[in-house]
């Protein structure tokens, strides 16, 4: 079990005054994807891994830094001016970086699997629904790990604050009540 992911830390430092009470409720959330995106895919290189923590850390973040909840592309555009900022992640070139990471994160509130050849992105994907939904048992993840992976980063409220955010954002926007979801 991956629990102290440094690329990840070092983002949320610089973000607790914007995730305010959702900062741990996030964090675990962001350790528990990744964690299930190993369990998907366990062919990770040290490379995938280090772009995994980057967009793991900022595929929602869109929500609480632009306070805005069609935040895919949003997301994935401050992760990339991150990437172009610290560009030592990989020993992949910015471009390449970025692009893996914006698909990560574009793709990862697709309903249906993601026709893509990087499995890390379908593996993310399904990670993410799997702990949104809290239907671990989809994961084929094994009871011990489910409750050491939950033990170690409990949920704190995380689904009640997204369905709280979910709900305004509908009443607010009755023709897009969801616009991360994508088909």
């Amino acid at each position: 079990m991956k629990t102290h992911l440094p690329i990840v830390e070092r983002l949320f430092q610089t973000w607790h005054v914007a995730l305010g009470e959702h900062f741990e409720a996030y964090r675990n959330h962001v350790y528990r994807v990744i964690n299930l995106t190993h369990h998907f895919h366990p062919a990770i290189t040290d490379d995938e891994a280090n772009l995994l923590q980057v967009a793991g850390a900022f595929h929602d973040i869109g929500i609480w830094l632009d306070g805005n909840f069609d935040y895919l592309e949003r997301s994935a555009d401050h992760a990339c001016a991150w990437l172009a900022r610290y560009p030592d992640v990989s020993s992949r070139s910015l471009e390449s970086e970025q692009r893996v990471v914006r698909n990560l994160i574009r793709h990862h509130h697709k309903v249906r699997p993601v026709d893509d050849s990087n499995p890390m992105i379908e593996a993310f994907r399904k990670a993410d629904w799997t702990d949104v939904t809290g239907l671990y048992f989809l994961a084929n993840l094994p009871k011990v790990e489910q409750r050491e992976l939950m033990a170690r980063f409990p949920e704190r409220g995380f689904r009640r604050a997204l369905a709280r955010l979910a709900f305004g954002h509908a009443r607010r926007n009755p023709r897009s009540p969801l616009p991360m979801v994508k088909w």
